[in-house]
């Protein structure tokens, strides 16, 4: 990314990220094929082939769809710009057209988190932002730390203190069917170097005797309503926790104070059966899925997505916790006196 369009991203008032993904454009009645190029919490960029007979005018509304595993996803949009583009490498010619959320509350929802947790986008590394492999047993370092961050904050945060804390498993989600009862509830942490998707998948009944437990009444029957409550609650408050852990163990140049939350996107949780991954981990994307179980058996699933565009900066939630480790070992057992 040159600093041009670097200097541009910084003064957009919601800066967007370049991303990439199969999606679809519904215009006066008919679909097209479009490509996403890039999206911020209000916006959007796609591309179509300017071959295709495809005509919009600025400000016409048009239906913004995900791909076609992810069709359930529209979001209607207004069209603020179009022009024609040339790629440098292919040298076809297509159509850029920039869109503007309208059907999304500004306040309250987040279109670029909305495109990452459906699975819809995937954001792109920038030039010069994927760093050169770490060495193994750092990297399995960095990789067992962020696992375990995100599990941790979870766990610690579906009940709450002073109650008993959920049985952790670990489960293989690509072997998982969920039913048309099962619901998925997404909220993203982005930051820089890294941007982390947490969800939960759950039924109502299940997420009704984890409520049950944290509010210490085994025998009430909550509404349907204060249970999704609960559970879009819970994805709050981990988040929290993530950017709490985070601050905590990262270095001089990844703070974590940088790190954005978007507001939690619950959608049915058949739309998810067979896109994750399970617990594997490349280059750029640390996966991982487990179960919380508490009283009476119930049972509720999470899984984390955790997108790695610089690894040097990552890697230091390692390195600052050897250095910690090293300063205590330096002094020895002595604790210091807080003298009033």
């Amino acid at each position: 990314m040159s600093d041009r369009n670097m200097e541009g991203m910084e003064r957009r008032r919601h800066p967007r990220v370049e991303v990439d993904g199969g999606t679809q454009l519904l215009v006066n009645g008919r679909t097209w094929s479009a490509r996403l190029r890039d999206a911020s919490r209000v916006g959007a960029r796609v591309e179509i082939p300017s071959d295709e007979n495809f005509q919009v005018g600025a400000n016409e509304e048009v239906i913004l769809k995900g791909s076609s595993t992810q069709s359930h996803l529209e979001i209607v949009c207004k069209v603020r710009h179009f022009r024609v583009t040339k790629s440098d490498e292919t040298g076809e010619s297509s159509l850029s057209i920039g869109l503007e959320s309208v059907s999304l509350d500004d306040s309250r929802d987040d279109l670029l988190g909305i495109l990452l947790a459906s699975g819809t986008a995937r954001v792109v590394l920038g030039d010069g932002q994927a760093s050169a492999a770490l060495p193994a047993e750092l990297e399995k370092k960095v990789v067992d730390m962020l696992r375990e961050g995100v599990r941790g904050s979870a766990t610690n945060r579906i009940i709450g203190p002073g109650k008993p804390v959920p049985t952790i498993e670990d489960f293989d989600i690509k072997g998982t069917t969920f039913s048309e009862e099962d619901w998925a509830v997404a909220i993203t942490i982005h930051s820089r170097p890294m941007t982390i998707i947490f969800k939960t998948y759950y039924s109502t009944e299940a997420a009704k005797q984890f409520l049950r437990v944290k509010k210490a009444k085994m025998d009430a029957d909550f509404e349907d309503r204060l249970v999704h409550d609960f559970m879009r609650e819970f994805c709050n408050l981990t988040a929290g926790a993530i950017k709490i852990w985070v601050a905590d163990h990262s270095g001089d140049h990844f703070t974590g104070k940088d790190l954005l939350v978007n507001l939690p996107f619950a959608t049915p949780a058949s739309y998810e059966t067979g896109h994750h991954p399970g617990r594997s981990h490349t280059l750029t994307h640390i996966y991982d899925a487990w179960k919380l179980l508490t009283e009476g058996g119930a049972t509720i699933m999470c899984s984390s997505e955790i997108e790695i565009r610089n690894w040097k900066d990552v890697s230091e939630i390692a390195v600052h916790e050897e250095e910690e480790k090293e300063e205590k070992a330096a002094g020895g057992d002595e604790e210091d006196i807080e003298f009033l």
